[in-house]
C-alpha cells in the first residue's frame, strides 16, 4: 500500500524508484513494499511524463523506460539544454521536450 500519495498524483513513484534501484543493481530486493513499487513502475504504459531525472545519474531508470514495451512515448521536462541534448542517448522512445520551469509555473 502506498501511504503517502497525493490524490491525483498516484502515478508519481519517485521514492520507490530511488529506493529499489540500488538494490536491483547491486543485490537482492528485500522489502515487499519496495518490490510492489517496482512493479508499479514497470506497469506504466502509454505516454510517460518525466520530471526530475538527470541523464548524468539515472541510467537505470532510462533503461527501464526504454525496455518497457507498454510505454509508447515520453514527455521529458528538462531544466537546461544540456539535459535535453543528452537525453536521446538514454531513452529509445519518441520524446517530446518541455521546459520544467513552465510546468512549475503552471502549477502555481
Amino acid at each position: 500500500m502506498i501511504s503517502n500519495m497525493i490524490h491525483g498524483m498516484e502515478q508519481c513513484y519517485s521514492d520507490a524508484v530511488m529506493s529499489w534501484s540500488w538494490l536491483d543493481k547491486y543485490g537482492e530486493l528485500i522489502e515487499s513494499e519496495t518490490k510492489y513499487k517496482e512493479s508499479l513502475f514497470k506497469s506504466i504504459g502509454g505516454q510517460l511524463e518525466v520530471v526530475g531525472l538527470a541523464p548524468a545519474n539515472d541510467e537505470h531508470l532510462f533503461l527501464l523506460i526504454s525496455t518497457n514495451p507498454k510505454i509508447k512515448s515520453v514527455v521529458y521536462y528538462y531544466h537546461n539544454d544540456e539535459e535535453r541534448n543528452e537525453l536521446p542517448h538514454h531513452i529509445k522512445k519518441p520524446v517530446t521536450y518541455k521546459k520544467a520551469e513552465k510546468l512549475w509555473d503552471s502549477l502555481k
